[in-house]
C-alpha cells in the first residue's frame, strides 16, 4: 500500500499521472508516436477538456495517413497503459476518451513540444532549399531525414509553400529524394570500402587462424604422440616347395580378397601380449589406400607411438570367412612430423592359408584324462567323458620354413627365429619342426595365421580320437600313443652309439642317421592319430593354450603353460606312454631345441 508521505514525495496524483504518460509515450516508436499525436489532437477539445470520439471517426481521420491497422495498434497500446479508455454505448458503437482530466494539460504540453520539433525540422528543410543551386543541391543529413519521417504531411506542406516561389528549381520532395539518393550512393561506397576492409581482414584473420589451427594440431599430435607410417599388406596362399617339401608363401592379388581391411588395437591391460580395445580417433587417422601389384598399400597413416596390434580382417575370397590375422607392431614411430614415414610391410595369410594342411576333428565326446592305455604311473586328472565342438588342428608341427615367413617381419613385431645350437644345425632345415620356441612366440605365430594354440583337451582328443570315429567305435579311446596297442617294429631303426643301443621308436628319437636329433615332419607314418594328425608322440614337445592349475595368482606373463607329447631329446622309449598322458608345465619363456608347437582353429 502507498503511504501518504511517499505519495506526497512523488508529487501527488498529477505528478504520478504525468510521469506515467511520459513513460508511455517514450516507449512508442516514432511512427506510433506520430499516430498518438493525431489521436490526442482529436481527444482534446480547443477548450482543453476531454472529448469523446467514436472509434470509426478516429480510424477514418487518422487511418488515412497511417493505415487502419496501425491506428488500432496504437489505440490498444494506449488503452493497455491506462492513458485512454474505450466505452460502448447502448447502440453498441465504440468510443474513446482520455481516462482522466489531469492528462489534458500534460498532453497539451507534449503536443506543443511535438509542434516545436515540427517547426524546427521544417526550418532546416527551408534552409537547405535556400542554399541549393540548380546543379548543387544542399544535401540533408541522414538525421534530419529520419526526423522528417516522424511528421506526416510536412513535406507536402513545404512543397506547396516552396512551389509558390518564382524560379524554384528544388522542392522539398525533390531535395529529400536527391538527398536520399546521394546518401545511398555514399553509403554504398562506404559499404564497399567496409566490405573490402572486412574481406582483407577476414583473409588475414583466416590465414592467422589456419596457422593457429596448424600449430594447435601440431601440439595435439605431439601430445597424442601421433606418428606417420605407410602400411603394405601382401596377401598369400601356401604352396608346397618342390625342392624342400615344406610349405612356402604364394603371393596373391589383393583383388581376390575384396573385403580385406585392417584396424589397430591397444595391448590388453592384463595381458599386454593380447589385443585389448581398438585404437580410434583422435589417436588414429587412416591414410590413402591404393593397390600396387600384389600388395595393398595405405600411405599417410597416423597413429600413436609405441606398441600396438594390427588386426587384418576380410582375408577370404568371395564366400569365405575366417578370424582376424593378429600381428604385434612394436615401437610404432612417435611424433616427428619431419621424418620420412616408416614403411611397415606385412604378409597376410588368406583364409585358405589359415586352413591349409589342417585336420578336422569332428564334434563329439572323447575320454579325457585318466591313466590311459598303456597306463601312466603319474598323477593325472580323473577320467571323464568330455564333449568338444569341432575344431581343426595342424597335421604337422610348425616347420622352420613356415615360421620363417613370420620371422622375416621381425622388424615389425620383434620376434626372431632363435638359432639352434651348433651341434643341431641340421635341425634348421626348412621341413624340420621349429624348435627354440617359447610360448609367446608360438602363440604369436598361430594368431598371425588366424588360429591359436590348441587347448590341452583339443590336443588330447586329436591324439586319442573320439569315442566314435567315422569308421565306427574307437577301438582304443584311452590310448596314450597315436598308434595304440603294441609298438611298431622299429628294430631296423637302431644305431650303435657309445652309450649303447638307442631304439628309434617312431618319431621319438628322430632320424635313422642320428637318433639324437629331430626328423623332417611327417617322417614316421606310425606316429599317426586316428584322425591323421602326425608327430604327436615325437619330434618336438608342443605348447598348448592352457595355464598350469593353481597358477592364477601369478601375473599373466609368468604363469606356467602346459606342454603335451614326447620329443626326440628327453623322452625314453619305455616312458613314452607314461609321459604322453600327463600335462607338462613349463616356464612360458623357456626356449629349447626340442620345444615347438602346432596351431588349432576352433571355428573351422
Amino acid at each position: 500500500m502507498l503511504e501518504l508521505a511517499h505519495y506526497e514525495r512523488l508529487g501527488g496524483f498529477d505528478a504520478i499521472v504525468g510521469e506515467h504518460l511520459e513513460r508511455t509515450l517514450g516507449e512508442l516508436v516514432d511512427t506510433d508516436r506520430a499516430i498518438a499525436r493525431e489521436l490526442f489532437l482529436a481527444l482534446v477539445t480547443s477548450a482543453q477538456t476531454r472529448a469523446i470520439r467514436g472509434e470509426a471517426e478516429l480510424v477514418d481521420v487518422v487511418g488515412q495517413r497511417h493505415g487502419e491497422v496501425a491506428v488500432h495498434r496504437v489505440l490498444s497500446r494506449l488503452e493497455t497503459r491506462r492513458v485512454i479508455a474505450r466505452t460502448t454505448g447502448i447502440d453498441g458503437v465504440a468510443s474513446w476518451t482520455l481516462v482522466h482530466d489531469t492528462l489534458v494539460p500534460r498532453i497539451e504540453a507534449w503536443l506543443t513540444v511535438q509542434d516545436l520539433d515540427r517547426r524546427r525540422i521544417a526550418e532546416v528543410v527551408r534552409f537547405h532549399l535556400r542554399q541549393s543551386q540548380p546543379d548543387a543541391p544542399a544535401i540533408l543529413p541522414r538525421r534530419h531525414l529520419r526526423r522528417l519521417e516522424q511528421f506526416s504531411g510536412l513535406i507536402e506542406e513545404l512543397d506547396a509553400e516552396w512551389g509558390r516561389r518564382p524560379g524554384a528549381v528544388w522542392t522539398a520532395r525533390t531535395l529529400v529524394q536527391r538527398s536520399r539518393q546521394i546518401l545511398r550512393y555514399r553509403r554504398g561506397l562506404a559499404t564497399g570500402a567496409i566490405i573490402a576492409v572486412t574481406a582483407v581482414t577476414f583473409l588475414l584473420v583466416g590465414r592467422w587462424l589456419d596457422e593457429r589451427r596448424l600449430r594447435q594440431r601440431e601440439e595435439l599430435l605431439r601430445d597424442l604422440d601421433l606418428g606417420r607410417f605407410d602400411l603394405v599388406l601382401e596377401p598369400f596362399d601356401w604352396r608346397t616347395d618342390p625342392g624342400t617339401g615344406a610349405m612356402a608363401p604364394d603371393p596373391i592379388d589383393p583383388a581376390h580378397l575384396p573385403d580385406l581391411a585392417w584396424s589397430l588395437y591397444d595391448p590388453d591391460t592384463d595381458d599386454p601380449e593380447t589385443p585389448g580395445k581398438p585404437v580410434v580417433a583422435p589417436r588414429f587417422r587412416a591414410g590413402a589406400r591404393t593397390r600396387n601389384g600384389k600388395a595393398l598399400v595405405e600411405t599417410g597413416i597416423e597413429a600413436r607411438g609405441g606398441d600396438t596390434f594390427l588386426l587384418v580382417t576380410g582375408r577370404g575370397r568371395v564366400g569365405e570367412a575366417c578370424l582376424s590375422s593378429v600381428i604385434p607392431l612394436r615401437h610404432l614411430p612417435g611424433h616427428d612430423r619431419y621424418m620420412t614415414p616408416r614403411q611397415i610391410r606385412v604378409r597376410v595369410p588368406s583364409c585358405r592359408a589359415t586352413r591349409a594342411d589342417t585336420i578336422l576333428v569332428p564334434e563329439g565326446l572323447f575320454i579325457a584324462g585318466g591313466v590311459g592305455d598303456p597306463p601312466t604311473r603319474y598323477e593325472v586328472p580323473r577320467e571323464e567323458n568330455v564333449h568338444l565342438p569341432a575344431f581343426a588342428i595342424d597335421r604337422t608341427e610348425i616347420t622352420n620354413a613356415a615360421f620363417a615367413v613370420f620371422a622375416e617381419m621381425a622388424d615389425v613385431h620383434g620376434i626372431v627365429a632363435s638359432e639352434y645350437p651348433t651341434d643341431l644345425t641340421m635341425a634348421s632345415g626348412p621341413a624340420y619342426p621349429r624348435g627354440m620356441l617359447d610360448w609367446f612366440d608360438a602363440r604369436a605365430y598361430c594368431r598371425f595365421l588366424g588360429k591359436d594354440l590348441p587347448t590341452s583337451l583339443q590336443w588330447q582328443k586329436a591324439l586319442r580320437g573320439g569315442i566314435d570315429l567315422t569308421s565306427g567305435p574307437n577301438p582304443a579311446p584311452r590310448r596314450n600313443t597315436p598308434w595304440a596297442g603294441t609298438l611298431p617294429d622299429v628294430s631296423k631303426r637302431a644305431r650303435i652309439v657309445p652309450d649303447g643301443v638307442l631304439p628309434d621308436t617312431c618319431a621319438v628319437f628322430g632320424q635313422v642317421s642320428d637318433p639324437r636329433s629331430p626328423a623332417v615332419v611327417g617322417s614316421f607314418p606310425e606316429d599317426r592319430s586316428p584322425y591323421g594328425v602326425l608327430d604327436l608322440a615325437g619330434n618336438v614337445q608342443e605348447w598348448t593354450l592352457d595355464t598350469e592349475l593353481g597358477s592364477e595368482q601369478l601375473p599373466m606373463l609368468r604363469r606356467p603353460r602346459i606342454t603335451r607329447g614326447g620329443n626326440w631329446f628327453d623322452t625314453p622309449s619305455g616312458m613314452l606312454a607314461v609321459y604322453m598322458a600327463i600335462r607338462n608345465p613349463r616356464d612360458p619363456r623357456q626356449r629349447i631345441p626340442f620345444l615347438g608347437a602346432r596351431c588349432a582353429l576352433s571355428n573351422p
